[in-house]
């Protein structure tokens, strides 16, 4: 169909009604054209139109999502850094006790490697470099390797 015969065609539609305002046979014209469009072509009026639509309605919605992700963000950050000074502070403080005493079961030292791999993982995401915790984690990946060669972790007791 040319665009003459689309036009002859649209024009014998809009007579045959019968109204005859200038503003419902305008609003005839612009629902018959974007319908003609959106089946002859890959173009789809009335689904822009519709989301353009969607978009105006839910623009304060939309905002507030992005306000909210924001903050969320922002709580994730913040939860992220207090885990690993968490896990800092469990490091150290595991190292002191370890070269204090040296006496700590196998199973302390399994969850003080947990939290080891927790924060070098941290660390290594956001590139960040702290020689203490490095240093303490070394002593005690080695002193974790000493136990285990010679099998003396500290016994847990137990009541009979």
């Amino acid at each position: 169909m040319t665009s003459l015969e689309l036009f002859q065609f649209i024009q014998n539609m809009l007579n045959s009604l019968p109204l005859n305002t200038v503003f419902v046979n305008v609003f005839f014209l612009f629902i018959i054209i974007t319908t003609l469009i959106q089946v002859l072509t890959k173009f789809n009026p009335w689904i822009y139109i519709l989301s353009k639509v969607g978009q105006i309605i839910n623009a304060d919605v939309n905002k507030r999502i992005t306000d909210i992700d924001s903050k969320l963000d922002h709580h994730i950050r913040e939860d992220q850094e207090c885990k690993a000074r968490e896990w800092r502070r469990d490091i150290l403080a595991f190292s002191d006790q370890e070269i204090r005493s040296g006496n700590h079961t196998k199973e302390a030292f399994d969850n003080i490697l947990e939290s080891i791999e927790g924060y070098e993982k941290f660390v290594t995401e956001k590139n960040i470099t702290n020689e203490k915790a490095t240093r303490a984690i070394k002593h005690l990946r080695n002193r974790y390797d000493e136990h285990m060669e010679k099998g003396d972790f500290l016994q847990e007791g137990f009541d009979d």
